[in-house]
């Protein structure tokens, strides 16, 4: 029997693996690659366990931890989406990181990436939150 690790109440295992990490202060892309790489094989057949995971590091608010799930998927080929990007900048705004939300937006445009409203609006929140919405 298959545990749908999408539906469990503490997210899918890398999700978990990401989080001791990121608590412990350690966003660092080499951490992130070595946390996920096992699981990365899997991400390129279901992308939603990678959205699951950017969802749980969003609630977190850990920001660059996202930001990182994203690069190492771009390094290892593992095609990024709309939803994985909204996960990351939503991350962003929890986590108040205008600046990243901004670069990632910019990315997104770069990658030819669909944007929509979600994505926009965490971003304006993000710069709320941080006092910069004129930015």
């Amino acid at each position: 029997r298959m545990v749908d690790f999408e539906k469990s109440p503490s997210g899918p295992p890398e999700l978990q693996a990401l989080l001791v990490s990121a608590n412990l202060g350690v966003e660092q892309l080499q951490t992130v690659q070595d946390a996920l790489g096992s699981f990365l094989p899997n991400w390129s057949q279901r992308p939603s366990f990678a959205t699951a995971t950017l969802g749980g590091l969003a609630k977190a608010g850990h920001a660059k931890t996202a930001h990182c799930v994203l690069e190492v998927m771009e390094a290892n080929r593992i095609e990024t989406n709309m939803f994985h990007y909204s996960s990351a900048i939503s991350a962003c705004e929890k986590g108040r990181r205008w600046q990243l939300a901004h670069h990632l937006l910019s990315k997104m445009r770069t990658h030819k990436i669909e944007r929509n409203e979600i994505c926009y609006n965490a971003a304006i929140s993000a710069c709320g939150k941080c006092g910069r919405w004129e930015d």
